[in-house]
């Protein structure tokens, strides 16, 4: 099982090996930020989407 930024890897991982994975589980997976028609922010408090946007943020996920 996986959830938010692990949802991913856990449906990677049952892909790569099914003999050892009778099940997976995704939770709050996250959307790709092209998708059409999604506001990627929308719901998000100011301070999160500052935290998403950042520089910081940025280069980590690079």
């Amino acid at each position: 099982m996986g959830r938010s930024g692990g949802a991913p890897h856990a449906l990677a991982c049952a892909a790569l090996l099914p003999g050892r994975t009778a099940r997976v589980g995704a939770l709050v997976g996250l959307a790709p930020q092209d998708a059409a028609d999604l506001d990627w922010f929308d719901g998000m408090t100011e301070a999160d989407v500052h935290a998403g946007t950042s520089s910081e943020t940025t280069a980590a996920c690079s």
